[in-house]
C-alpha cells in the first residue's frame, strides 16, 4: 500500500545494467511474495515478473541475480495458479532452466531452481510439459548428481521432480 512494490520494480527497469540492483530487488520481491499471497499478486500486477525474468536474462552470468530469482520466482508461483501461468508465458521456465545450465557450481542456484520448479510444476501440467521441453529433468538431475551432499539440492530436487512428472503418460521413460 505504500507504493514499495512499484518503487522496486521501478528500481530494476531503471538500472538494468546493476547486477547489485538487480539482484537485491529480486530478493525483495521474493521476500515480499513468500507466503503473502496479496503481494504476490500486487508483484504480478505491477510487472514483477516481468522485471524478474529480465533480471535473469540481462544478468545470466551473475550467480547472485539467478539465485534471487528463482527464489522470487519460486515465492510468485507458490500456491497462485495465475502467476505460474504468467511465469511461463513470459519466459520464466527457460530462464530458470538457463540458469540451472549455465550455474552448475552454484548450489544457491541449483536449490532456489529446483524449488521454483517445483511450485510452477505444482498441480500445473502445462507448466510440467514445458519444464520438461526446456530441458529441466536434466537439470534437476544434473544439480542431484553434482551436489549429492546438499540435503537442501536434493529434498528441493525430488520435490520438483515428483511435481514435473506426476501426470507424465507416454513420456514415462524421460528419466532414464
Amino acid at each position: 500500500e505504500e507504493g514499495g512494490i512499484r518503487a522496486v520494480v521501478g528500481a530494476m527497469e531503471g538500472h538494468l545494467e546493476s547486477d547489485k540492483v538487480q539482484e537485491g530487488a529480486c530478493r525483495v520481491l521474493g521476500h515480499l511474495a513468500a507466503n503473502n499471497a496479496e503481494n504476490a499478486v500486487r508483484i504480478r500486477e505491477e510487472g514483477g515478473i516481468r522485471a524478474v525474468v529480465g533480471a535473469m536474462d540481462g544478468h545470466e552470468g551473475g550467480s547472485g541475480v539467478q539465485e534471487g530469482a528463482c527464489r522470487a520466482l519460486g515465492h510468485l508461483a507458490s500456491n497462485n495458479d495465475e502467476n505460474a501461468v504468467r511465469i511461463r508465458e513470459e519466459g520464466g521456465i527457460r530462464a530458470v532452466v538457463g540458469a540451472m545450465e549455465g550455474h552448475p557450481t552454484s548450489a544457491g542456484v541449483q536449490e532456489q531452481a529446483c524449488y521454483a520448479l517445483q511450485s510452477l510444476a505444482f498441480n500445473n501440467a502445462e507448466n510440467a510439459v514445458r519444464i520438461r521441453e526446456e530441458g529441466g529433468i536434466g537439470a534437476i538431475v544434473n544439480a542431484m548428481n553434482n551436489y549429492l551432499a546438499s540435503k537442501e539440492v536434493q529434498e528441493g530436487a525430488c520435490k520438483a521432480l515428483g511435481n514435473v512428472t506426476a501426470n507424465m503418460t507416454d513420456d514415462a521413460n524421460t528419466m532414464e
